[in-house]
């Protein structure tokens, strides 16, 4: 019986997104029972690493570009959640609170974009002989 590799990479994959499915569910199902949105943010968390995992896995996302785009979606993420609760009030008495999450999320967008540009190749612009023809 001969193995077969794209098989076998397909299957993996799609059992990555089921358990990430999984993670995210009993994150969510955890936090809504015992009144903890810190399980609900860490069963998001596990959830997205591990579909950005399935999707390099599936060569959906090129090497060397799954640590840019988690770093980017916990950056936006940190940025949005820190606003957010500072606009609903979470913060009380001490509102500067907020400004540590912008600040943290706006370092790790930074690293992201900054990891993408070294990864990715820059573009290649056409010769002058090539543009006139």
């Amino acid at each position: 019986m001969e193995y077969n590799r794209g098989m076998a990479k397909f299957a993996s994959t799609w059992l990555l997104i089921l358990i990430a499915v999984a993670v995210s569910t009993l994150g969510f199902i955890g936090a809504g029972q015992e009144d903890a949105p810190g399980v609900a943010l860490l069963g998001g968390i596990a959830g997205f690493v591990l579909v950005v995992c399935a999707l390099r896995n599936l060569g959906v996302i090129k090497p060397g570009l799954a640590l840019p785009i988690i770093a980017l979606g916990f950056g936006l993420t940190a940025v949005l959640l820190s606003i957010r609760l500072l606009a609903d009030g979470e913060f009380g008495s001490r509102p500067w609170i907020a400004a540590i999450g912008v600040v943290v999320g706006a370092a790790l967008t930074g690293v992201g974009v900054w990891r993408y540009r070294a990864v990715s190749p820059a573009p290649t612009r056409p010769s002058e002989s090539e543009h006139l023809r």
